[in-house]
Parts: structure tokens; C-alpha cells; sequence
């Protein structure tokens, strides 16, 4: 009656539900982002809700990620140029932002979500306050620019 299944996959029926499953924005569908980036940037938003659970955030209440290039390799299947490409592709559409650490470190990844998918009391309607919300966002950050620490104590 069904096609041939494997032993790991079943159909969907009305009588099941999902366990986990990674959240993905719909905002972000037809944004001419690359379908590898959105899926590195899933990955790291998947990762930022259980940071959000273990309270991992910065002195503003941002939620960072501590996932490396080679685990991200590791879980994504994809080589780890491939993973540094992607990060820079996703650094360039202003979804994340990285901090640079001492040699050895991890850097803290930074998610940017878009706003229509941020479940608030408060939905920032007007193009100005918009503006305001990106403007609290620090820059984003190159090799060789100041710590993020200068940011936070000019702003």
C-alpha cells in the first residue's frame, strides 16, 4: 500500500506528532539567501534556544552560541571553508555576528532573527522604531576591529 520506507522514516500521519525539530523564520524564505547559509543559520538558532534555556547571554540580555567551525562541520556534513564561507555569507546579510577571541577560543556567535518572528507584547510597526531596534545592534565585527567590550562602553 506505501511506497518502500527505510527503518528510520515513517509517514506522517494525523495521529502523529513531532519531537524536536530545528526552528526555521519563514521570514527569511525568498530573501535570495543561499539555501546552505539558511542552513547553518538554523543550526546556530537551533543551538541559541538551548543557550536561551541555559541563560548564555551578554550584559544587554543577547543570547550568543558557542559553536565551532569543525562541530558545525561535523554535524552539517559540510567541510569547514565551506562552513567559514557560509558564516561570512550570513555575517554579510546581517543574521549573525561574531566576536574574535584570543587564539584557542571559541567565538561567540550572535543571531540576528527577523522581527515579524519574535513573539513580543510589543511589535515594532513604524520604519523608526525598527530603525531604533537596529541601531541597538552592535556592529558587526572584522578581524582586527576593537573587542566588543569598546562597543558596549561607548553605547
Amino acid at each position: 500500500m506505501y511506497p518502500y520506507f527505510h527503518d528510520d522514516v515513517a509517514p506522517f500521519t494525523m495521529s502523529d506528532s513531532l519531537c524536536s525539530f530545528a526552528p526555521f523564520p519563514k521570514a527569511l524564505l525568498n530573501k535570495g539567501i543561499r539555501p546552505s547559509a539558511l542552513l547553518v543559520y538554523v543550526a546556530l538558532l537551533d543551538r541559541a534556544t538551548l543557550s536561551q534555556k541555559n541563560r548564555w547571554c551578554n550584559g544587554q540580555g543577547w543570547i550568543y552560541v558557542n559553536y565551532s567551525v569543525p562541530h558545525l562541520s561535523l554535524d552539517l556534513g559540510m567541510g569547514e571553508s565551506t562552513i567559514r564561507e557560509l558564516l561570512r555569507v550570513l555575517e554579510d546579510q546581517e543574521l549573525i555576528f561574531r566576536t574574535y577571541p584570543l587564539a584557542g577560543e571559541v567565538s561567540e556567535i550572535y543571531l540576528r532573527v527577523p522581527v515579524t518572528s519574535l513573539k513580543r507584547e510589543k511589535i515594532y510597526q513604524t520604519p523608526l522604531e525598527i530603525q531604533r531596534v537596529w541601531e541597538s545592534v552592535p556592529p558587526l565585527r572584522k578581524p582586527g576591529a576593537p573587542p566588543l567590550e569598546t562597543w558596549r562602553q561607548t553605547n
